[in-house]
């Protein structure tokens, strides 16, 4: 008895496939808007050229970016488990703990000096600062872009029984009321600060 054998081929288009991480798994991942080096969750070297980064929602079985969720990506590399480094050379190395801008500001909210890379109010070429004397508000402009920064506040002059607080931090500036003794907004005063990066 003969055996019969019959061949046949198919064809699939359209199919799209993704890899999702693993944490238990040693992974290269390329596109065309960086790559990334994942050895494990806390241990991974990612680098994104985006200039915006969106929040990903499904619609219709499809993940897509929605457009509501953009924001800055403030990082171009992001390494996450430690560097070690023979001789490092570099313009400028943002850290946790760098600093990203000072500046002295009158009771009117004039910059007298200002330092930093951030330091200019976004989309200006000088820093800014606002008093708002029905709130007794401070709002100190910059350029920073994301909310991951500590500013410290000093008064610098006439301010010696009222304490600066800061009341507010936003990606692109900060508030601050000073508050007397009495536990009340006071009037605005001289002041300096600097902004740390956090974690």
């Amino acid at each position: 008895m003969e055996g019969y054998c019959e061949r046949r081929s198919s064809e699939i288009s359209g199919l799209k496939a993704s890899l999702y991480y693993d944490s238990g798994q040693t992974q290269t991942y390329i596109r065309g808007s960086g790559l990334r080096f994942f050895g494990s969750a806390d241990r991974f070297v990612d680098i994104d050229y985006r200039d915006k980064i969106y929040k990903y929602v499904n619609i219709d079985g499809a993940w897509v970016p929605d457009p509501r969720s953009a924001r800055k990506n403030p990082h171009i590399v992001r390494v996450v488990g430690g560097v070690k480094v023979d001789k490092l050379t570099a313009d400028e190395v943002e850290t946790t703990g760098a600093v990203l801008c000072g500046g002295r500001v009158d009771e009117r909210g004039y910059f007298a000096s200002s330092f930093g890379k951030y330091k200019n109010r976004q989309g200006a070429q000088s820093p800014s600062a606002e008093y708002d004397k029905t709130n007794n508000i401070f709002k100190v402009y910059h350029s920073i872009g994301h909310q991951n920064y500590t500013p410290i506040v000093t008064s610098a002059a006439g301010a010696w029984g009222d304490v600066p607080q800061i009341v507010g931090v936003w990606s692109y500036s900060f508030d601050i009321k000073f508050i007397n003794s009495n536990n009340q907004a006071s009037y605005g005063w001289p002041f300096t600060f600097v902004c740390y990066k956090g974690d």
